[in-house]
């Protein structure tokens, strides 16, 4: 009932912002209420690297305090390569979940498949890396390097607003190669880049302020507790919130991308190369229009 009241909202029109975060509190309900795993994994994999900064810290300052300091740069060495590990396991949770959870939004769970993942994962950290290198080269040389880098930090943003806004979703989502997600991409901004935008300023304005709203009230409360125990309990409360305001955050992304795509094949894209492989494989009980144009082609 839920899933198809959603799909009502998703694929039967173009939504409006109000539209769009109430389809998306919607689809949070339904990954808390029927994907528990995916949620809790989520919230893993946040409070591990939370944790691990905290006993980071603990350590270091236990080893200086005993005259071990020899062993400290051993720490930053396997702090940094936990930190690889981390980011590689996230870049394959965050696309394993766009997928599972966008396949079920358009009913075709059973569709779902991890063929790929790992590899698309391994490529985004990749080409994530490559640049923060080549940043992090520039920023070397004095004045000039870090004017550089400035300006090369200026045309990454300028090139994902005008090119990568539906990049991630189309790459971890659809079975295409990262040339084909990038075309795909520009196709989907035309007209677009406004819905992914505006959404996105507003979720993050209201997510810093209740984050402060929740956090910073529990932290003045637990002051009182012993040192160990108040840790603890900011850790855990902490990565509740976060968790919520990603899961969130992810179900507004596909929301917004199902929607832009939906609208976009109904119309301009019908003759669209990237139509799906023709459309063989969707769908979407709830969406006529798309069944009445698998109908013509099925008659082709």
């Amino acid at each position: 009932m839920y899933l198809e009241n959603l799909r009502e909202k998703i694929f039967k029109k173009d939504l409006g912002i109000g539209e769009t975060f109430s389809a998306a509190f919607d689809l949070f309900k339904i990954i808390l209420k029927e994907n528990k795993l995916l949620a809790f994994l989520q919230y893993i994999l946040i409070l591990a690297p939370i944790t691990s900064i905290f006993l980071g810290y603990f350590w270091m300052a236990m080893l200086a305090l005993s005259g071990y300091t020899q062993l400290i740069p051993m720490f930053f060495l396997l702090g940094f390569i936990l930190v690889i590990a981390f980011v590689i396991a996230n870049n394959y949770f965050i696309a394993y979940f766009s997928r599972k959870i966008a396949l079920k939004v358009e009913g075709r769970a059973d569709k779902f498949s991890t063929e790929g993942i790992l590899i698309k994962s391994l490529a985004m950290f990749g080409i994530s890396a490559g640049l923060r290198i080549i940043l992090s080269v520039l920023e070397i040389f004095p004045f000039i390097g870090t004017f550089l880098a400035f300006l090369a930090n200026i045309a990454m943003i300028v090139i994902f607003i005008w090119a990568l806004l539906y990049f991630y979703d189309i790459y971890y989502i659809r079975n295409f190669t990262l040339s084909e997600s990038l075309d795909y991409s520009l196709k989907l901004s035309e007209g677009n880049r406004l819905k992914k935008i505006i959404p996105g300023i507003i979720f993050v304005v209201i997510a810093v302020i209740g984050s402060m709203i929740i956090i910073l009230p529990f932290s003045s409360i637990v002051r009182g507790f012993s040192n160990g125990i108040g840790i603890i309990l900011v850790v855990i409360v902490i990565s509740v919130v976060i968790c919520l305001f990603f899961l969130y955050s992810q179900a507004l992304q596909i929301v917004i991308y199902l929607n832009v795509e939906n609208n976009y094949l109904e119309n301009e894209g019908k003759d669209s190369k990237y139509n799906f492989k023709d459309k063989e494989e969707i769908s979407f009980e709830n969406n006529q229009s798309l069944n009445n144009f698998l109908g013509e082609n099925n008659e082709k």
